[in-house]
């Protein structure tokens, strides 16, 4: 419920602890779509206070654009920016009519902002910098094993540019081609600009056919 809170009311978590919160809900979404959409269909049901799946959804996704900028400069934060961005990719295909007339200029200038971060290497140079080694450490063992773990995870080796396009295939496909350009090509701005600085075809394609 504390998602939901209007910001400065007795129980509204901090910007921290909502951070926080939004990281592990887009960690769920980034893990498995389903469980995800489970846990929204959930609280959706329960709450006291009657909503439906589309609103409560819809929050979320939009929490996740008005905090973005919020996710603060510390080691983690290159890669909670990938995690926001990948799973706000993923929301384009959900057929949220509101959220496509709404929020897609938004999404859109995120994952230009992750893409320009990350650069070429995806970002685990840039998060790697950061890690300290901790005061008592006299060898590299703690930095080795904390980087071989920050390697293995799936966000770090997912490629932002292919996710976008997928989401945006997906979602001319879901809601046909006219809609697609009403609702998503419509803010011509943003659209031309992940295919100029994203280097994307004028029209989404298959994943497959995308030149990486």
């Amino acid at each position: 419920d504390s998602l939901c809170l209007p910001e400065g009311s007795d129980n509204a978590p901090t910007t921290t602890v909502l951070i926080g919160y939004l990281t592990i809900l887009a960690r769920v979404c980034f893990n498995n779509q389903s469980v995800y959409m489970e846990l929204i269909r959930h609280y959706s049901t329960t709450k006291a206070t009657e909503t439906n799946l589309g609103d409560t959804f819809f929050k979320v996704v939009k929490l996740w654009i008005t905090k973005f900028q919020e996710v603060g400069n510390t080691a983690a934060g290159p890669w909670r920016r990938k995690l926001w961005a990948v799973v706000l990719c993923a929301s384009l295909t959900m057929e949220h009519e509101e959220l496509l007339r709404t929020s897609v200029a938004s999404i859109l200038s995120i994952c230009i902002q992750v893409f320009e971060e990350l650069g070429s290497d995806k970002g685990s140079s840039l998060a790697l910098e950061r890690y300290d080694l901790p005061p008592e450490s006299n060898s590299a063992n703690y930095f080795t094993r904390k980087r071989e773990l920050f390697l293995s995870d799936p966000v770090v080796n997912t490629d932002i540019r292919m996710v976008l396009n997928e989401s945006l295939y997906r979602c001319e496909q879901s809601i046909g081609s006219a809609n697609f350009e009403a609702l998503v090509m419509k803010d011509s701005a943003a659209y031309e600009a992940i295919v100029r600085d994203m280097d994307l075809p004028t029209r989404p394609c298959p994943p497959n056919q995308l030149q990486s």
